[in-house]
C-alpha cells in the first residue's frame, strides 16, 4: 500500500501544476480570431438580422401550397444554413464556459445567444405550423423538390413535430420565456458545477482544494483512500449546493411538463422518443433486458472486488482500475499513444484522424479551476472540426474517455460534406 500513497502524492502534485496553467489545451482560432474579436461580433449580428428576415419572409409566405412550394423550398434551404451558424456559435461558446465557467464574457455572450436561439425558435414555429397545414399532396411535392431531396427526412420530422405544438402565437411565447426561464436554470446549473470545488481530505496528507470536474478521475485513482475522499468530499460539495441545483432540476421539469400538458402529450417519455427515433417498446425491451440480465454487472462487481483484495466494493470503488504490472500512471503522452496504437491496429483511417485532431490541439484535458466537469465532444457545421472536452488525471478510464469522445468527432468527420440537416442524428 506504501506504494499506492506514495504515487497518490506524486499524482496530486503533478495535478497541482497542471491546474497552475490557466489557459485551455485546445486551439480556438479557427472558429474566430479571439472570443471578442470583430469577425465575431460581425458574425453573430449577421446571423441575427438573417433571422430576423427568414421571420418576416416565414410569415409573409402563410400556409405551404402548391402556388409557394418554391418559395417554401428556398426559404428552408436558407433557414438550414443559419441554423448551421446558431450551431457554430453554441459549439464556440460552450467550449469557453466549459472551460471556464467564471469567465464574464462567456456567460454575457452564452445570454445573447439564448436570445437569438428564441428568435430562430420563432422562425421554426411559423414553418412548422405552415407544414402542418398543408395538404398532402402539397407537403409531399416540398419533399420532392430537389433542394430538399438530402434534408427531406428533417423536414418530415418538423411536421410530425408540428402535430404536438400549440398555437404558433403561444409557441412563440414559449420561445421568448424559455430565455430567461427554462433556458437561464440550465444556465445557472452550468455557472454552479463549473465553480464547485471540494476538499480532498486524504488521511495522513494536507487536505487540498480541487474542482469537482476531476472527480470521476479521481475515484478512478487505484489507491482506495484517494477513491473514499474524493467520494465523501465531492458528496459534501453538492450538498452545500443542493438547493439551488434542486431549484434549476424543479424549474426545468416544472417548465417541460407544464408545456407538454398545453402541447397535448400524454406522457413524459414521448418527446425523448421522438427525439431518438424509436418507439415506446423499443424502450421497454431494452429495460427489460438489463433487468433480466443485471445478475452480469453484479458477478462483475464481486469478481472485481476479489481482484482488487476487497471482500465488498464500496460505490467510491466501482470505477477503480484493476491492478497491472504496467504501473498506475498514465501521462498525457502515454495516453495519446495507447489511444493511436489500439486505433491503428484495427482502423487507419481512425487512426490518421485522431493524430490530425492532437495535431491541431482539438482536445482540452488538463485539470484547472473553474472547468466544468463531465467530458464531450462538440462539432461546428461550419467549419465541419469537432473539439473534445475532458479532464485528464491520468488513469485508465480517463484513455477510455478521450478514446470515446474521439469517436464521436470521428462520426462526425465521417459526415463531412453532408448538409446540416442531413446530419442532425
Amino acid at each position: 500500500m506504501g506504494g499506492l500513497h506514495h504515487f497518490a502524492a506524486g499524482h496530486r502534485d503533478a495535478i497541482v501544476l497542471a491546474m497552475e496553467k490557466r489557459a485551455a489545451n485546445w486551439d480556438m482560432t479557427p472558429f474566430f480570431a479571439a472570443p471578442a474579436s470583430t469577425e465575431f461580433e460581425q458574425f453573430t449580428a449577421a446571423l441575427r438580422a438573417d433571422i430576423d428576415a427568414l421571420d418576416r419572409r416565414a410569415k409573409e409566405l402563410g400556409t405551404l401550397t402548391s402556388d409557394n412550394v418554391d418559395a417554401w423550398a428556398s426559404l428552408l434551404v436558407d433557414l438550414e444554413g443559419a441554423d448551421a451558424r446558431l450551431s457554430h456559435l453554441f459549439s464556440y461558446l460552450g467550449c469557453h464556459g466549459a472551460a471556464d465557467s467564471r469567465d464574464e464574457w462567456t456567460q454575457r455572450e452564452t445570454a445573447e445567444l439564448a436570445t437569438t436561439q428564441a428568435s430562430s425558435e420563432k422562425v421554426f414555429v411559423t414553418t412548422k405550423a405552415a407544414l402542418r397545414s398543408a395538404n398532402a399532396d402539397d407537403f409531399a411535392a416540398l419533399l420532392g423538390h430537389e433542394s430538399m431531396t438530402d434534408v427531406a427526412y428533417f423536414v418530415s420530422r418538423l411536421r410530425k413535430e408540428a402535430q404536438h405544438s400549440m398555437d404558433a402565437e403561444l409557441e412563440a411565447l414559449a420561445a421568448d420565456l424559455g430565455v430567461d426561464g427554462i433556458g437561464a436554470w440550465g444556465r445557472l446549473y452550468d455557472q454552479i458545477s463549473g465553480n464547485l470545488e471540494f476538499e480532498l481530505a486524504i488521511p495522513n496528507q494536507e487536505p487540498r482544494k480541487v474542482p469537482v470536474a476531476m472527480t470521476r478521475s479521481l475515484l478512478q485513482s487505484p489507491d482506495p483512500e484517494v477513491r473514499g475522499a474524493a467520494f465523501e468530499g465531492a458528496n459534501r460539495a453538492w450538498a452545500g449546493v443542493s438547493d439551488s441545483v434542486a431549484a434549476s432540476l424543479n424549474a426545468i421539469s416544472g417548465t417541460r411538463l407544464s408545456l407538454y400538458d398545453r402541447r397535448g402529450i400524454q406522457h413524459f417519455l414521448e418527446p425523448a422518443l421522438f427525439d431518438s427515433g424509436i418507439e415506446a417498446k423499443t424502450l421497454e425491451a431494452m429495460r427489460d433486458t438489463v433487468e433480466a440480465r443485471r445478475s452480469v454487472a453484479w458477478r462483475y462487481f464481486r469478481l472485481k472486488a476479489k481482484a482488487l483484495g476487497m471482500d465488498k466494493l464500496r460505490f467510491a470503488d466501482t470505477m477503480a482500475p484493476f491492478p497491472s504490472d504496467e504501473g498506475t500512471t498514465l501521462p498525457w503522452d502515454k495516453a495519446r499513444s495507447t489511444v493511436l496504437d489500439a486505433f491503428g491496429s484495427f482502423y487507419p483511417a481512425l487512426l490518421e484522424f485522431a493524430a490530425k485532431a492532437f495535431e491541431d490541439r482539438w482536445i482540452d484535458y488538463e485539470p484547472r479551476p473553474g472547468k466544468r466537469p463531465g467530458g464531450f465532444c462538440t462539432s461546428s457545421p461550419v467549419l465541419e472540426q469537432s473539439r473534445v472536452f475532458m479532464t485528464y488525471n491520468q488513469t485508465s478510464g480517463d484513455v477510455q474517455t478521450l478514446a470515446h469522445e474521439l469517436g464521436h468527432a470521428f462520426h462526425s468527420a465521417v459526415m463531412r460534406g453532408m448538409r446540416y440537416w442531413a446530419k442532425r442524428y
